[in-house]
């Protein structure tokens, strides 16, 4: 029914496939599931939004959900999200959730903000698993072109990175665990919650992100920008909720080849 109001010479192939350059054949990406070659449940839905952003679809019913939840329970009430919000907000802009968190952080978040961050402000909602996963689904739509289209770029040094936190003291602002200041999030966990070409693109600019920030702009170069982002990665992170959720991913992979 898609691919005939979307004819593959019109709109090309990644809009399913993702560029993956064996799954254009119809052998793997139609095969027996063993490989990645195609997109499939939400993930496929999530492309949808790429072109339809104002739009509740009818072939999309998850994310679209999401979307319709997000209007409900007013969350540009507190957040700035384009196309939606009339006036400023108070809350962080959500404009590239998608390309900063993970989503199963932002599941748990939606699920209740305590949990992730003892000094939340945002309230619990009660939201069932299924609006939550819903909510999560149409926020990860939200991404950053500059950020998705980035390299990964070499690995940065670890050690250089926490010799360099210290000396420009995160800790006088940030928190670590409950440990440090308490002008600025808690960094505790942040290995946690979002990927490393965020994080690398926050600490290079970040007032690119947070325009009223009071964060010192601190001219840090690649070099050291790769170091502070490694250290922030390595060093907090909860690996036993990151094998937590690889092991559901895993799972629901699993689940998802075999229907």
């Amino acid at each position: 029914k898609y691919l005939g109001l979307h004819p593959p010479e019109t709109y090309g192939c990644t809009v399913c496939h993702r560029g993956q350059g064996d799954s254009v054949r119809e052998e793997i990406a139609h095969g027996d599931g063993t490989r990645d070659a195609v997109l499939k449940g939400d993930l496929i839905e999530l492309s949808c939004y790429v072109c339809h952003r104002e739009k509740i679809l009818e072939g999309s019913p998850v994310v679209s959900r999401g979307k319709q939840l997000l209007l409900d329970k007013n969350c540009v009430g507190c957040h700035l999200i384009d196309g939606l919000s009339p006036i400023k907000r108070t809350g962080p802009t959500l404009k590239s959730i998608g390309s900063k968190v993970r989503r199963k952080w932002l599941f748990k978040w939606l699920k209740n903000p305590i949990d992730c961050l003892p000094n939340a402000t945002m309230p619990r909602f009660e939201l069932l698993d299924e609006h939550a996963d819903a909510l999560a689904a149409y926020l990860m739509t939200f991404k950053d072109v500059d950020i998705e289209s980035a390299k990964e770029g070499s690995v940065g040094d670890s050690k250089e990175g926490g010799n360099l936190a210290r000396l420009v003291r995160c800790i006088s602002c940030h928190p670590f665990n409950g440990t440090g200041g308490h002008l600025a999030p808690d960094l505790g966990k942040i290995g946690n919650k979002v990927n490393k070409k965020w994080l690398a693109a926050m600490l290079k600019d970040h007032r690119r992100f947070q325009p009223e920030s009071t964060m010192p702009q601190f001219s840090l170069s690649d070099g050291d920008v790769k170091n502070l982002a490694a250290w922030l990665a390595e060093e907090f992170t909860d690996y036993e909720i990151a094998e937590s959720e690889m092991q559901d991913s895993t799972k629901e992979k699993s689940d998802s080849l075999s229907i």
